[in-house]
């Protein structure tokens, strides 16, 4: 599990090489809680079927950042999938992301390391 998500950050970091551009804050805070994907506690239940999911995590930005349970969906390949995040080093999200006080956090993961809950 940790390997994957190393090689998706080093992924990410290459795909950063070359010019650097300034970062709006949403960029910024996607990073941020991108970079807690170190710390994502998924279960695994489906082994063997290799997919990168493109999952949309919503975070509750009222609620306590430690350990915040998020639920994500990917309708195309992996249905409704749910994670721990921790996100308590992570601040308030920017307004911009906010939607009803829940920001919404796309990243790509691997189908083999999410815990799939209804397809």
């Amino acid at each position: 599990m940790k390997k994957s998500v190393c090689l998706l950050l080093s992924l990410i970091a290459l795909a950063g090489c070359g010019e650097k551009e300034q970062k709006t804050p949403e960029q910024t805070y996607s990073d941020l809680v991108i970079k807690s994907l170190s710390n994502i506690i998924i279960m695994d239940q489906d082994k063997g079927i290799e997919k990168t999911c493109l999952v949309t995590f919503d975070i509750d930005a009222n609620a306590n950042t430690s350990n915040t349970l998020s639920e994500g969906r990917d309708e195309v390949f992996c249905g409704k999938v749910e994670a721990m995040i921790d996100i308590s080093n992570t601040p308030r999200p920017p307004n911009s992301l906010m939607v009803n006080g829940i920001a919404h956090i796309r990243m790509e993961i691997n189908k083999s390391d999410l815990y799939v809950i209804e397809r």
